[in-house]
């Protein structure tokens, strides 16, 4: 009880204002601007819901919900594969914070060399619908199996970095050209921890991650209120 009662004392608190990847190895020709990937090929298993599962929510969605070209359904996607396939395999320049995995760039050349599915064909020739997984239930508190003191060095690479580095890194700005912060050091996070605590378990109208992104699970959460709780430790 005494726990639940610091970790909500904490987050009232915190709530205030304050490649190498071969596109000729996949079949793929590459194209430019936003006109649209050219298949080179047909083949491949990959699905709309697979690409949208590993590339688009965990790694787009922080910031292509409202921002240009806004990436939330399947035909937004395949309106800007042309884009997308320049940034995320040939220029290796979005994600912005770093280029995704070798696999990744690998599934999404697969899905644009298939002629980018929706969904895929079973043997038979006939279509299924690939529906994506529904969210897991949120597991039970793992406060017990934290080390604690929670410190930054531990923080950042389970939750900063994968879940704020995509959007919050240096020179970022938001549509208007305005700033957004970078969250790459110790001295960047905790100048921004009353911000950050607001954006992740107060605000309803923009919260971070956005909706429609790739969520913290509860043990990220709670390994944040600890962090907080135990002194913001480098």
């Amino acid at each position: 009880m005494r726990l639940i009662g610091v970790v909500w004392v904490a987050v009232l608190l915190a709530g205030l204002p304050a490649c190498s990847f071969s596109l000729k190895k996949a079949g793929i020709e590459e194209t430019s601007g936003t006109e649209g990937a050219t298949p080179a090929s047909s083949g491949g298993g990959v699905d709309y819901a697979t690409v949208r599962k590993q590339l688009i929510e965990p790694k787009c969605l922080s910031c292509h919900t409202t921002r240009s070209p806004v990436l939330l359904t399947y035909d937004q996607v395949k309106a800007n594969l042309g884009a997308i396939q320049a940034t995320v395999i040939t220029e290796e320049t979005m994600p912005p914070s770093k280029p995704v995995s070798d696999s990744v760039q690998s599934m999404l050349a697969s899905w644009i060399a298939a002629g980018a599915p929706e969904v895929v064909k079973n043997s038979d020739s006939s279509s299924t619908v690939s529906e994506p997984a529904p969210a897991p239930s949120p597991p039970p508190s793992q406060i017990a199996e934290i080390e604690r003191p929670v410190r930054f060095s531990t923080l950042y690479p389970e939750i900063i970095e994968p879940r704020c580095g995509d959007c919050h890194f240096p020179g970022a700005t938001n549509e208007e050209g305005d700033p957004i912060g970078a969250y790459d050091t110790y001295e960047d996070v905790k100048s921004n921890q009353g911000t950050i605590y607001h954006k992740i378990f107060s605000d309803k109208t923009e919260p971070m991650p956005p909706r429609e992104a790739t969520q913290l699970t509860e043990t990220q959460r709670e390994m944040l209120i600890l962090w907080w709780v135990d002194g913001m430790l480098e």
